[in-house]
C-alpha cells in the first residue's frame, strides 16, 4: 500500500514540476538593451520601434553597446542578412561575426563596419538555451565621402597699407563632419600672382597696388577631397 501511496504522489508532483520548469524558463529568457557607446560619434541613431536605422561612412566603424539579462552565459548571437554582407560586416566584441557566434550575458560591443556604400537589412538576433529568441532589425545605409564646403569672407583692414586685406575662410565646413570629416587644407588665391596652401584657416594679404582683385579659395578635408572653389573680388584704394 505505501509503495502505490508513493507511486500516486510522484504523478501529483510531475505537473507542478513542469510549471516551476516552465517558471524558469520564462525568467530566464533572453532579454536585451542596445544603446549607442559612450565614446561613439554621436547622431543618426535612431532605434524606433524596434529598428535600428542607422548611417555609416565607407570604411567606419559604427560601435552598440547591448547589454544582456537573462539567457545563459552560452546564449547564440546571429546576424540574419536580408542584403548581400559585401555592404556591412559585424563584429561582436571585436570579432568578425559571420554567421553566428556565442554571446554571454552582461555587455557587449556589436559594431558595424561600412565595406561598400549601399543599403543593408536584416536583422541581430539573440537566441539563448531554450530557443527562445529576441530579434532586432536593422537598416544600415553606407555613404562615400562626402565633400567639404568653402566659405569665404574678404574684408579691407588697411593697418600696415591701405591694400592690406583679411581673407577668412574660418566658417568652412566637412558636410560629413559628425561622422569624423574635418576640413585640414585651406587653399588661398589671389589674381594671378599669388597662391598660398595652408593649414591656416585665415590670412593678411598686402594686394601690390590699388584696383580690384578676384580672390579664390578652396578647402580639402580629412579624406583629401578638395571642395569647389569659392571667389570673392575686393576694391582697394590708396586713401
Amino acid at each position: 500500500m505505501k509503495r502505490v501511496l508513493l507511486f500516486l504522489s510522484l504523478l501529483a508532483a510531475c505537473p507542478s514540476c513542469d510549471r516551476e520548469f516552465d517558471l524558469f524558463k520564462e525568467q530566464n529568457k533572453v532579454k536585451i538593451d542596445l544603446d549607442l557607446d559612450a565614446d561613439d560619434i554621436t547622431g543618426g541613431l535612431q532605434l524606433t520601434n524596434g529598428v535600428l536605422k542607422d548611417s555609416i561612412k565607407r570604411g567606419q566603424v559604427r560601435s552598440y553597446r547591448m547589454d544582456i539579462a537573462g539567457g545563459s552565459d552560452n546564449n547564440t548571437f546571429t546576424v540574419d542578412r536580408l542584403t548581400s554582407s559585401n555592404t556591412v560586416q559585424f563584429f561582436l566584441n571585436d570579432s568578425l561575426v559571420i554567421n553566428s557566434v556565442s554571446i554571454a550575458r552582461g555587455r557587449n560591443s556589436v559594431s558595424a563596419y561600412g565595406v561598400a556604400a549601399g543599403s543593408a537589412r536584416g536583422s541581430l538576433i539573440i537566441r539563448d538555451v531554450y530557443e527562445r529568441s529576441v530579434s532586432v532589425p536593422y537598416e544600415f545605409t553606407v555613404f562615400n565621402n562626402l565633400p567639404p564646403v568653402c566659405r569665404i569672407s574678404v574684408i579691407g583692414i588697411k593697418e600696415l597699407s591701405p591694400y592690406e586685406v583679411f581673407v577668412d575662410l574660418s566658417t568652412s565646413l566637412d558636410t560629413d563632419e559628425r561622422f569624423g570629416g574635418y576640413v585640414d587644407q585651406y587653399e588661398y588665391r589671389v589674381g594671378s600672382y599669388y597662391r598660398l596652401t595652408t593649414q591656416h584657416s585665415s590670412i593678411y594679404h598686402i594686394l601690390p597696388a590699388a584696383g580690384t582683385y578676384d580672390i579664390r579659395c578652396r578647402v580639402r578635408d580629412n579624406d583629401g577631397v578638395w571642395s569647389e572653389f569659392v571667389s570673392r573680388s575686393i576694391t582697394v584704394t590708396a586713401e
